[in-house]
């Protein structure tokens, strides 16, 4: 997972909060992503490249920005 983190393999980081019990639904509410963008990440067919995008996503699944590469963030 960390390693997923650090290279941004958000396939991985969505199949894993899966594992962890989150639904995709879930997953959609905090991140604000669509359903079909998420599902298309999680297959590993869609990618994710801006920055606040990945924000929105460290924020709504609580992952430590630095993580992510991101800078400091409260």
């Amino acid at each position: 997972m960390v390693e997923a983190l650090a290279t941004r393999t958000f396939s991985t980081v969505f199949s894993a909060a899966k594992a962890a019990g989150l639904s995709f639904n879930a997953i959609v509410a905090a991140t604000g992503l669509k359903a079909e963008r998420v599902s298309l990440i999680a297959r590993g067919e869609g990618r994710i490249t801006g920055i606040d995008t990945i924000e929105h996503i460290a924020d709504g699944l609580r992952i430590p920005g630095a993580m992510l590469g991101l800078a400091a963030r409260s």
